[in-house]
Formats: C-alpha cells, structure tokens, sequence
C-alpha cells in the first residue's frame, strides 16, 4: 500500500474513533488487555515526572488524556504541545483541556510523529501513550530523541506483539489473536507491533540510555501486553 494511501485511511480510521474513544480504549483495554487504562495513562505521567518550567511534548496526544495526567503532574507548571493526526481528536483535546481551566499551558498541532515540526533539542520531556504500533516506531524514536535536548526523558506506553508471534508457528498463534480482536477498533491492517524485547532494543539503537520498563502481562498466553518503557537521551 502506498505510504500516502497508508496514511489517509488511518487518519479516516482515527476520524471516525474520535467521538467515542475516551470510553471505548477503557472498555478495549480492560475487556481485551486486562489492563486499566488509568494505570497506563498514569504510570506514563509518573514515570516522565514533568517539573516545573519544563517543556513537554506528547505525541499522538488523541483527546488529551495523557497531557492533561502530565499537567497534573506537574501542578499545571510546565508547557505542553499536543501532536496528533486527526484533527478531530485534537478539536476534542482543546475542549477537555479548556474545561479544566490549564487550557493557557497547552498547545495543539496537526503533525505527524514519523516528522516532528520541532526543532533539534527543543523538549525535556516526550511521550507518547497506546499509539506508536500505528506508526513505524525507529523512525518515532529518531525524532523523539533529536528533538529532546542533553539529559531529556521519553516515556511511551504501547501495545506489544506477544513472544509466541516470534515462534516458528507465530502465525497461528497471531491468528487467534487477530480472532480474538475481532470486532474492536484495534485497526490492525496498520499496525506493527514489537515485543517487549524488542522495545528495549529499538529504544537502545535510537540513542537513548537508562533504557527501563514495566511490562503488564498479556492477558491470554497469545495475547497482546502492554509495556511502559523509558530512557534518557545522553547528555554528552
């Protein structure tokens, strides 16, 4: 499929998700994942720990979830740049934000992950929660890194292939994962999902040390996880 096509149909996918994510990835996560999705919008938010003054841009930011969770974190004391996208999701992040009253520490723009608009050392602080899987994640994390400076953090939180996708039967064992997502807005036809190893890894080749993770379990022994992992970009 060409890159361009590729990437119409998932801003479509996106479009049409965008009135009723905030309470379908809750369902999704917890019926499918076993997983609370507060425990993942959270551990992201703690785990990246936003001072003060600091710069923080969220990528794939949907309806705000993560960047409003950073703020709090923050006591509403840092600078936010939600990207995403889809315009729709970004018009409902907008109006969560405004409804909390931080609305004036935000801001939103329409961009891509793959090709941050930022400039080289521009942030302290990157995240990015349930959404890298839609994108080719060693590019993301080229940009995350070039456009943190010396001694910033990233934070992801994603969705993970399972270890058995990798066995000389994965397939089968894909298969019955594929089946079991049947029926959810999961839009596998664009996804690329990484195990929790290789996670580690893609973090390690993109330059960031300190490489950490929480990983939540898989549910079913062919099921998808969830991991947590963060690094630093170097600061020399």
């Amino acid at each position: 499929m060409p890159e361009q096509t590729h990437i119409k149909k998932r801003i479509a996918v996106f479009e049409s998700w965008s009135k009723t994510y905030n309470q379908s990835i809750v369902d999704l996560m917890l019926k499918k994942f076993g997983v609370d999705y507060r425990d993942a919008i959270l551990g992201v938010a703690r785990k990246a720990a936003p001072q003060p003054g600091e710069e923080v841009l969220d990528i794939a930011t949907g309806t705000g979830t993560v960047a409003l969770a950073l703020a709090e974190e923050a006591n509403a004391e840092c600078r936010i740049m939600g990207i995403d996208i889809t315009q729709s999701m970004l018009d409902a992040a907008r109006k969560n934000v405004d409804s909390t009253g931080m609305g004036d520490i935000f801001e939103f723009r329409q961009a891509s992950a793959e090709e941050l608009p930022f400039a080289d050392n521009s942030y302290d602080v990157v995240t990015s929660s349930l959404a890298l899987h839609h994108t080719n994640v060693p590019a993301v994390l080229r940009e995350c890194h070039r456009v943190l400076r010396p001694g910033g953090r990233v934070v992801i939180a994603d969705v993970t292939a399972n270890r058995t996708w990798r066995c000389p039967v994965g397939a089968f064992y894909r298969l019955m994962d594929q089946l079991y997502m049947l029926g959810t807005e999961s839009n596998d036809l664009f996804c690329q999902f990484h195990t929790q190893e290789e996670w580690m890894g893609l973090m390690r080749n993109a330059g960031f040390a300190g490489v950490e993770q929480k990983f939540f379990a898989p549910k079913h022994s062919w099921s998808r996880g969830i991991i947590i992992v963060s690094g630093a970009k170097p600061s020399a």
